[in-house]
């Protein structure tokens, strides 16, 4: 096993990171640890807009990103351990027990009871301490974890999406559980550099080489960057199809707002209600995309702050 290291704090470079170690290097077995900046990671076939407070997010600076592999959204911020673990495919269809299996171990080492629970997660005394969840491709499996060590809990939830409609959709949702950072509950005395140097050495077998990547290679990793995950297209633009409906009051009128959504854009509208004109609204939205602020085409289309029962 290698252990390729990732110093860097942007979410965007650090998934383009992962994609692009996957995809060059083929031979050996490969550990990663590395953190983000503040970001809500969704899972590749999740609806963001479902699964996160796009408005809140913005408004704190939180990064919102779309990962390559599938499971649920997960906060990121500096208090949360990431680990990438990359290796050859055995057999067929999703394998975690032989990801995780070390991950406990090395948990269980620094006194946190760790066990697996619902396939790809780790619990400790009933809380939700780390999630994962696995790409495979070419005879390859990208498998990534969280733990939870000093992230900012609150945070957590206040950026998860508020979902005053009803959303209908086959796209993947997340599974809430309660959860807990492992660092104050287990009285882990490091910081979370030192533990991550602790961590890797548990997990790595004796020997392992450590790799840097060339200026070459950083350069490649940072043309990713820019043009996927930070991409809008990619973020917002590879959404699954979705079906939205709210009944809400407005002005003292009651309004009813039904429309379908494509790749993040709405598609079809159908408004009801007395307290403004529905055509001019709907003409408004029809075509709109749900990354851009809305309130503007709500503003002149007579039904000002109706932005805030779109999503």
């Amino acid at each position: 096993m290698i252990y390729i290291m990732n110093t860097s704090l942007d979410p965007a470079y650090n998934l383009a990171f992962e994609e692009y170690v996957f995809n060059n290097f083929r031979e050996d077995e490969i550990l990663i640890v590395w953190r983000n900046s503040p970001a809500m990671v969704c899972g590749r076939y999740q609806n963001i807009f479902s699964e996160a407070d796009i408005d809140l997010c913005r408004e704190r600076g939180v990064a919102l990103l779309r990962r390559g592999s599938g499971g649920g959204t997960v906060y990121h911020d500096a208090g949360n351990i990431n680990y990438t673990i990359i290796k050859d495919a055995q057999g067929i269809g999703a394998d975690y027990a032989s990801f995780l299996n070390p991950i406990v171990k090395a948990l269980r080492s620094f006194g946190v009871p760790a066990e697996i629970k619902r396939t790809s997660s780790i619990d400790a005394d009933g809380f939700k301490i780390s999630g994962s969840s696995q790409k495979r491709e070419g005879g390859r499996v990208l498998h990534h974890g969280t733990i939870l060590f000093t992230a900012d809990l609150k945070a957590m939830h206040a950026l998860t999406a508020s979902k005053n409609g009803k959303y209908t959709s086959k796209a993947i949702s997340s599974s809430p559980y309660p959860v807990a950072n492992i660092q104050p509950a287990y009285g882990i005395p490091f910081g979370e550099e030192e533990f991550i140097l602790a961590f890797k050495g548990r997990v790595l077998p004796p020997e392992s080489k450590t790799v840097l990547l060339t200026k070459e290679q950083e350069k490649e990793v940072n043309l990713l960057a820019d043009q996927k995950y930070r991409s809008d297209d990619w973020t917002f633009g590879c959404n699954p199809a979705f079906r939205f409906e709210n009944l809400f009051n407005y002005d003292g009128e009651k309004v009813s707002l039904d429309y379908n959504s494509k790749n993040g854009i709405i598609t079809e509208i159908r408004i009801e209600t007395d307290a403004f004109n529905e055509s001019r609204a709907e003409g408004a939205l029809i075509g709109a995309k749900l990354w851009h602020k809305l309130d503007k085409a709500c503003a002149e289309a007579g039904c000002p702050g109706l932005e805030k029962y779109i999503l």
